[in-house]
């Protein structure tokens, strides 16, 4: 099979934290007033690739892995807050949008010890998955979507 004809495998990998953020600015402070929509974002990786890889042949360039990582609070911790009942709106409204997307949502425990509570061990976390997935799954292009430079090395 000529390379120009194989199916670019694309996986995309999400620091949460930064996404959200950044979705969020579009919502509210940007003049397009709207989150980010996940396929459409998908749809534009794929065109993109799809000019950079593969002779702009969009058919040949497949998502197969989108995972998303973020640190999240206790419930303990969420059922303190002043309004405990709009952060778990909103969790349930972000896992729907990812559930909905195809990405599989990767969450580890905040660190609620310190003051201000910090998100550890998730970027960690991303590059070993990106880097096992690489390695067993194989993909061609890996899609990170960050505004964290400690992802340099992967």
């Amino acid at each position: 099979m000529n390379d120009a004809n194989a199916v670019k495998r694309i996986a995309v990998f999400y620091d949460g934290t930064f996404f959200w953020k950044l979705s969020n600015y579009y919502k509210h402070k940007h003049s397009r007033n709207s989150y980010i929509d996940l396929k459409g974002l998908h749809e534009y990786i794929r065109h993109r690739v799809a000019a950079l890889e593969a002779n702009n042949n969009v058919s040949l360039c497949q998502i197969v892995e989108a995972h998303f990582f973020r640190g999240r609070f206790s419930l303990n911790a969420v059922q303190k807050t002043k309004d405990p009942s709009k952060q778990l709106e909103t969790d349930r409204f972000q896992d729907q949008i990812l559930m909905h997307a195809g990405v599989v949502a990767h969450y580890h425990p905040m660190n609620e010890a310190s003051n201000p509570p910090q998100e550890k061990g998730i970027d960690v976390w991303l590059s070993l998955e990106a880097y096992d997935l690489a390695v067993h799954k194989r993909f061609d292009v890996l899609v990170l979507i960050s505004g964290d430079s400690d992802f340099v090395p992967l």
